[in-house]
């Protein structure tokens, strides 16, 4: 089993050098053969959003190096773990989360 990044959205406001961050994963939804996670960095107090990013991980088996679907066992889990978001996009998704 292996995994593959087939597409990433970023949205950044620059830390400051030493500044104490807190950081945040979720996967937002996911399908047969691959998985999108949100992740977002806020200031220590998360008043403000200093990053958001969007990745679209692709399953993979390691043998044929092809995409492959997941188990069952993995969409089950994936289906107890996801927590979608109302956005469709990464863009939509910054905007909302700004207050936008």
């Amino acid at each position: 089993m292996g995994g593959e990044i087939q597409q990433n959205c970023i949205h950044y406001k620059p830390a400051f050098l030493m500044e104490t961050v807190l950081t945040e994963t979720q996967m937002i939804a996911y399908s047969e053969r691959d998985i999108l996670v949100e992740m977002r960095m806020y200031d220590e107090i998360k008043t403000q959003l200093k990053s958001l990013l969007w990745s679209n991980f692709i399953h993979s088996n390691l043998q044929t190096q092809k995409s492959d679907k997941h188990s069952e066992v993995y969409l089950k889990l994936f289906e107890d773990a996801c927590l979608s978001v109302a956005e469709k996009t990464c863009d939509e998704r910054h905007l909302r989360l700004m207050g936008k």
